[in-house]
């Protein structure tokens, strides 16, 4: 289900503030540098939020309400077809 706020891709990273994350997140900015994406970062620590979304491993990374990945560090090439998949209408791929 792909859900547009205002042409902005809003991804959400969970985990409980490790490198993993952090480094997530830097890899989600440049994806969305690469291909001119503007994105919103929620960083959620809540573990009842981990539960209520399904997640079993972290870090885990959604964009607009999609997971997209759980356990793993996805390579910017993933992340940048799951911002192209997922992301905003105007972005995506065709």
């Amino acid at each position: 289900m792909k859900e547009i706020n205002n042409g902005i891709a809003n991804v959400q990273i969970m985990g409980v503030n490790t490198a993993l994350e952090r480094a997530l997140a830097i890899s989600v900015e440049s994806a969305a540098l690469e291909l001119k994406i503007p994105i919103e970062i929620e960083f959620i620590s809540d573990i009842d939020r981990f539960i209520a979304a399904g997640i079993i491993a972290i870090p885990a990374l959604f964009i607009n309400n999609n997971i997209v990945s759980m356990g793993i560090l996805p390579d910017i090439q993933e992340i940048i077809h799951a911002l192209q998949v997922y992301g905003p209408a105007q972005f995506s791929a065709a």
